[in-house]
């Protein structure tokens, strides 16, 4: 994913995230490529989900060669609060990653029936 499509995504998951975990006990761990994004999100003043999020760790780990970065993050005792138009948002992001996952399971097929030949 894009550091672009990433920055439009992750105010809606981290509203669902504060929606669903505990405030002052829930933890996020995330495995991402720019960690950069995620923090600059959360950090965003005019994002209303930053009052709830306090960032534990960050390091680097290396994943068949290629960088990622493991970011933890504790839920605080700040109100979730749903973004506007959050269902929306939340189906149009699960449509994406449906077109996705039949992409994979389709190039998956095509690589098996290569395979028997």
């Amino acid at each position: 994913m894009s550091s672009q499509k990433l920055a439009t995504c992750l105010p809606v998951w981290f509203s669902e995230f504060a929606r669903v975990l505990q405030p002052g006990s829930g933890r996020i761990v995330l495995l991402c490529g720019a960690y950069k994004v995620l923090i600059s999100s959360l950090k965003d003043k005019h994002n209303h989900m930053q009052k709830n999020w306090e960032i534990t760790a960050i390091f680097p780990v290396t994943i068949s060669g290629i960088l990622a970065w493991i970011v933890t993050a504790n839920r605080t005792f700040g109100d979730a609060v749903l973004l506007p138009n959050y269902r929306q948002r939340l189906r149009k992001h699960t449509a994406y990653q449906e077109v996705i996952s039949k992409s994979v399971a389709k190039n998956a097929n095509v690589v098996k029936v290569s395979k028997k030949c």
